[in-house]
């Protein structure tokens, strides 16, 4: 099993496309600099660890409670026909 099969992506269908709740986003994130993003990714994790904004975390034997609000970059998107 190659590593692309490992795991499960939200937003692309592997060499298929992207899902249909992410073509938009798809198309703006292509664009933008992925330093730029890197930034910005940082800069909000500062920011809520410096607020304290934090998100119970429930069903996850090893996680403790909580965790900081920023753990991933690309937002979850759903889908009615998902």
């Amino acid at each position: 099993m190659d590593l692309e099969r490992r795991h499960f992506d939200e937003m692309l269908l592997g060499s298929d496309g992207v899902r249909a709740p992410y073509a938009e986003y798809q198309k703006w994130f292509a664009n933008e600099d992925p330093t730029r993003l890197s930034k910005k990714s940082k800069e909000a994790e500062a920011f809520f660890r410096r607020t304290g904004i934090t998100f119970n975390v429930y069903g996850q034997a090893e996680a403790q409670g909580i965790r900081p609000a920023m753990s991933r970059l690309t937002p979850v998107a759903a889908s009615s026909s998902k």
